[in-house]
């Protein structure tokens, strides 16, 4: 039988049939009762990169560096606050100045700071 589970089938095959596409939740009526409408709440939602001096960034990656060996770019998203592109320009930059090389490969890159640079 493709494609079709049976439970006297091993284990293991019948993992590999398992296929999931999405989940969709809906509360039925006795749940929703008990549980209550939920209060939501709006968030502020930045859509930009937040500002910072090259100073800042710079002071960060110096702290971050005294503690870390290498830095990847969506660690330097979260340590900076800036977006994807803005990361990998800021990234493009610094190794451009000298200041950081890559020792990962082109498709998966971990920089490094030179020495004599972020405290090194």
């Amino acid at each position: 039988m493709k494609g079709q589970a049976t439970p006297d089938m091993p284990l293991r095959k019948r993992n590999r049939m398992v296929r999931f596409k999405g989940v969709s939740f809906r509360m039925d009526k006795e749940l929703r009762e008990s549980v209550g409408t939920p209060d939501l709440v709006m968030t502020r939602w930045e859509a930009h990169s937040q500002l910072s001096t090259r100073e800042e960034r710079e002071q960060r990656m110096t702290d971050y560096f005294s503690r870390h060996e290498f830095v990847t770019r969506r660690q330097l998203q979260f340590l900076l606050g800036l977006k994807k592109t803005v990361a990998v320009e800021q990234l493009r930059q610094w190794r451009e100045a000298g200041l950081l090389l890559n020792k990962g490969s082109d498709r998966q890159p971990i920089y490094v700071p030179v020495p004599g640079c972020f405290g090194r």
